[in-house]
């Protein structure tokens, strides 16, 4: 189920935009959640005196001032996230996270909720690696939009990037409440880059009718935008207003190496995306 949301709002260096605040909740109503938890997130800078010496006599002042005004950017956004919820459960509360690695604090929070849904700066790098924690670290799907843009489309049709692999079937098992909501889903796939049996696709479409939902497969034409972009055009073209796809991917030593589709998206979300790793 993802009746019970987790939003974390970010504020630094890239803050969370207020803006994105009536789409998000618009669109996790319309999802069937019940209930979401707004999450300040705090930043605590750690006592770097010791390593700078006398270099820097300001140090402890930058990094209280840095705290103070990631505090108060929580507060902010805590009272604008929860006057924008009318008719969802809101739940405020806050965490402090590292300095520069803010995604650790954020994925274990989020473990306690059914999915995350996080507004996203696209093009921002801080953005993108809390992202990459949530979706690899917290064990729960990951809700992207980007948070500078409404979305005219309605909840009326999923789009499911398909490739026939256990991680899109696994995506597809956590959005089957979501998909049996709405019922209308398109099945988008790239053959270009990769052929799938047709059995596999007809198995999967019996599935979904299982789930009370119309599945209508779509193949993706591949261009120089790259299948990041071409997935999320062919799914805004059919009138979705959500994509839900896989998250490839493996950590080492905590560094990602990310598919390429995946890193595209977390780039350059144009739409809302539900992933699952």
């Amino acid at each position: 189920m993802l009746t019970d949301a987790f939003v974390p709002l970010l504020t630094y260096p890239d803050q969370t935009r207020e803006t994105s605040f009536p789409a998000l909740i618009g669109l996790l109503e319309a999802m069937g959640t019940t209930h979401v938890s707004f999450c300040g997130v705090e930043i605590d800078v750690p006592d770097l005196a010791d390593r700078w010496g006398g270099a820097l006599v300001a140090l402890p002042q930058m990094a209280a001032e840095v705290e103070r005004r990631s505090s108060q950017s929580a507060a902010d956004l805590l009272s604008a996230a929860s006057s924008s919820s009318k008719r969802l459960v809101a739940e405020q509360l806050t965490i402090r996270a590292a300095f520069g690695d803010p995604g650790a604090a954020v994925s274990q929070r989020a473990r306690h909720h059914d999915f995350t849904a996080l507004p996203i700066r696209r093009g921002s790098v801080d953005h993108q690696a809390v992202a990459e924690d949530l979706l690899f670290g917290s064990g729960r799907p990951l809700l992207i939009m980007p948070d500078d843009r409404e979305f005219s489309a309605p909840l009326s049709r999923v789009a499911i990037a398909w490739d026939g692999t256990p991680t899109a079937y696994r995506a597809i098992h956590n959005a089957i409440s979501l998909i049996a909501r709405v019922r209308d889903v398109v099945l988008l796939s790239a053959p270009q880059e990769k052929a799938i049996p047709q059995a596999i696709t007809n198995g999967l479409v019996g599935y979904l009718v299982r789930h009370g939902s119309r599945a209508e497969p779509i193949e993706v034409t591949c261009t120089e935008d790259g299948l990041a972009r071409d997935l999320q055009s062919a799914a805004h073209n059919s009138g979705a207003g959500i994509l839900v796809m896989g998250g490839y991917g493996h950590s080492r030593l905590r560094e990602f190496i990310l598919g390429g589709v995946t890193e595209g998206v977390l780039n350059d979300p144009r739409m809302p995306i539900l992933m699952s790793h």
